[in-house]
């Protein structure tokens, strides 16, 4: 880690600190690590929705938000938003406590028992004398959305819009609201512009079905038979304690001029097949490619992480497979092979001098564990490497291949002179 100084505009000396690539990844991991746990502990209370709870603890995380449809009788009651429940559960969030707003619209819905009082256009000591219902929740799930009356549906604009100022005060300074999970059997009507807006506002949208699995199903079954389907609770694993840290480490995740290319071949593709998007999905999609590369351990978006973005290009059923087709054309193109691959030099050269600070002076405890550290950093390369084999020829590949056994034998040799094992992992 190195520091500089900078002067602010006004002259005034700030510290800014500067991380290296692999400081970075260390200090992400501990984060990710709690990420991955909670997704294994939503996961066995709920059945084949992996994907939603990964993108639904990315909306948590990156203030995005989410939208599940039923689409035909055999979807419906399909644990949509027991799922929504879970994942919010996870959190810690407690749907009898004013942090977590829920609710289910249909036609005779007020807007008071949304906001808790007239809106909007109030004076700004009115707003803050009566803060009620999603104004002052950090999360929200909201069924059966389409049933939003003319009031309703300019409330939840202007939350997720954060444009709405009543006096001086903005929205940012009134609401909390960091997501929404969404849900309905139905899609707006067609002609319905102002529904269509707001789903727009729902950057990630999934169709979602029956369970396919038959020893799922059974489960499913053997739960309800015991009278504990929908029962089970699960313990906070990762406490909003953790969001401003998590939100930092994301934000410095890199997004470099590849990944600006690879949106923009995408949208590309997207146009031919005669599906057009509104820009706010490309602009936002940047947030789920940043976390997704923060989740996988890396510093910067690659090709490999825009699986994520597969629930987001895309508005109409139907649409979803040709946003997966050219997602999957980009995560396996041979464009990107030459960055790929001076991405992994860089990387490599990096654990080469960490190595040698370790190793120069006596090896001790901390020094081996510093050793192990840096081996478990090695194996993901080994996959990016396996992966460029196919993609460059021999003679580009083969020094850097090289280049890993010898880092790799460099610290197994160090680490049996420390203690006379003849084999580490």
């Amino acid at each position: 880690m190195s520091t500089k100084r900078e002067r602010s505009p006004r002259g005034t000396k700030k510290e800014v600190v500067k991380f290296s690539r692999s400081a970075l990844q260390q200090a992400a991991k501990v984060y990710s690590d709690k990420v991955k746990e909670l997704e294994a502990v939503i996961n066995e209370t709920v059945y084949e929705r992996d994907e939603i709870v990964h993108v639904g603890i990315c909306c948590v995380l990156t203030r995005m938000n989410m939208f599940q449809l039923g689409s035909n009788k055999q979807n419906w009651g399909v644990a949509k938003t027991y799922t929504n429940e879970k994942i919010l559960q996870g959190f810690g969030f407690d749907p009898q406590k004013p942090e977590y707003f829920t609710t289910t619209l249909n036609s005779q819905t007020l807007i008071d028992s949304i906001v808790g009082m007239p809106w909007p256009r109030m004076d700004t000591e009115e707003l803050i004398r009566r803060p009620a219902g999603i104004r002052v929740a950090t999360v929200a799930h909201i069924g059966e959305i389409w049933n939003a009356s003319g009031p309703i549906l300019t409330c939840l604009n202007d939350l997720l819009l954060k444009e709405f100022k009543d006096g001086t005060l903005a929205v940012e300074e009134l609401s909390q609201l960091r997501c929404i999970f969404s849900d309905s059997n139905v899609l707006p009507p067609l002609n319905d512009s102002s529904l269509w807006a707001l789903k727009d506002r729902f950057h990630f949208n999934f169709v979602v079905g029956d369970l396919t699995v038959e020893e799922n199903f059974k489960k499913m079954l053997r739960n309800k038979a015991k009278k504990t389907f929908g029962k089970q609770k699960i313990s906070a694993v990762l406490s909003p304690d953790y969001f401003e840290v998590i939100e930092q480490q994301i934000g410095l995740v890199e997004f470099p001029e590849s990944a600006i290319t690879c949106l923009s071949q995408i949208r590309n593709d997207l146009i031919a097949a005669k599906i057009s998007l509104s820009p706010r999905r490309y602009n936002d999609s940047i947030a789920a490619l940043k976390y997704q590369a923060w989740y996988a351990g890396d510093t910067a978006v690659r090709p490999r992480h825009f699986g994520i973005l597969k629930p987001i290009l895309w508005e109409l059923e139907g649409q979803r497979v040709y946003a997966e087709a050219a997602i999957e054309k980009v995560i396996n193109s041979k464009l990107y092979a030459g960055e790929r691959r001076d991405q992994i030099k860089a990387d490599l050269a990096e654990l080469n001098v960490r190595v040698g600070a370790v190793l120069s002076t006596a090896l001790n405890d901390t020094g081996v564990k510093a050793l192990f550290s840096i081996l478990e950093e090695l194996k993901p390369m080994e996959e990016d490497l396996d992966t460029l084999a196919m993609d460059l020829p021999r003679s580009k590949y083969r020094p850097l291949d090289q280049a890993r056994v010898l880092l790799k034998r460099r610290i197994n040799t160090a680490l049996i002179a420390a203690d006379g094992r003849k084999d580490h992992p």
